[in-house]
């Protein structure tokens, strides 16, 4: 709210029983633009900024308000009473009673529900209304992690020769085993294989294939990534036993080693590490039926 006030102040300000238009804009701000703005004394103000120079000023009172006005605007000044013809027509101007009071103030008698314009005496203004172009980007402010920020290409990498576990089942119910305890994911309530779109990232999701293996077990396991700076890794994992927080290694090529915390909640606890969800379906290989946990309490974490 306070970023917000700060903004107003510069565009429009009201004190004194003085309407102030563009008081503090930056030079930086050449274009600007104000559109019916309250102000104190029931006014909408309404005003255009170009290269540095005010084009035009339009005040519509709402309460019949003595009106004082700063309107920045170069050299004399001309003011007229706006109307909009029945119908809808273009509006019409006449002259207006209002007075200089000198340093770029003048004072107008305007009605309830009137709105005046105030110009250059003899210039053309340009009254369209329409966004202002950024003059240049600005660096991103405020509390750090709070905008987001931009991601690069995403790189998949190929898991398939790594494969060491099946998790999936597909056909035969006695098919794969997860957890070490014969429960599985059953493949009709996963996605299908081949790309993965979710949450502006593409995986490569594992084929469902009886006997075939479609996952990774986390012991100790080398994963070759293709050579380039990365920020960010993203994954599609699950744990069993308990939920697991634990530090990977990442080797680069010159020698030096860092580590990617890995967080993930237990498969049938509700997510802990904000990651996302798949159908809380789980099923078990001693028999043909599957077993659903509660949709609201034990979802099955998959992917973070």
């Amino acid at each position: 709210m306070s970023g917000a006030q700060v903004m107003h102040d510069m565009l429009v300000q009201n004190w004194g029983d003085t309407v102030r238009v563009f008081p503090a804009v930056p030079g930086a701000w050449q274009d600007a633009q104000i559109h019916n703005l309250r102000t104190q004394g029931a006014f909408m103000v309404s005003a255009r900024r170009d290269g540095g120079r005010t084009e035009y000023v339009r005040v519509r009172s709402l309460a019949g308000e003595p009106l004082k006005l700063a309107h920045s605007l170069e050299g004399p000044v001309t003011v007229r009473r706006v109307r909009v013809a029945p119908g809808g027509a273009a509006p019409t101007d006449r002259p207006l009673s209002w007075q200089d009071l000198g340093d770029g103030v003048i004072s107008i008698d305007i009605e309830k529900g009137e709105d005046v314009i105030v110009l250059s005496a003899g210039k053309a203004s340009n009254r369209d209304i329409k966004p202002v172009a950024i003059s240049r980007p600005a660096k991103p402010w405020g509390f750090v992690g709070v905008l987001p920020r931009p991601e690069g290409p995403v790189v998949p990498v190929d898991l398939t020769a790594v494969f060491d576990n099946d998790g999936f089942t597909q056909g035969t119910p006695r098919d794969g085993n997860f957890d070490g305890s014969g429960y599985t994911y059953p493949a009709n309530e996963l996605p299908p294989a081949g790309n993965f779109r979710n949450g502006g990232v593409t995986f490569l999701f594992p084929g469902s294939t009886d006997g075939a293996k479609n996952n990774v077990t986390s012991r100790g396991t080398v994963i070759a990534v293709p050579h380039g700076h990365y920020r960010r890794l993203r994954l599609l994992g699950a744990c069993h036993g308990g939920s697991v927080g634990a530090d990977a290694v990442a080797a680069c090529a010159v020698g030096t080693t860092g580590t990617v915390k890995i967080s993930l909640t237990d498969w049938g606890r509700t997510p802990a590490y904000g990651e996302a969800v798949a159908p809380p379906v789980r099923r078990t290989s001693r028999s043909a039926s599957s077993t659903r946990s509660s949709t609201s309490t034990r979802p099955v974490s998959w992917y973070r």
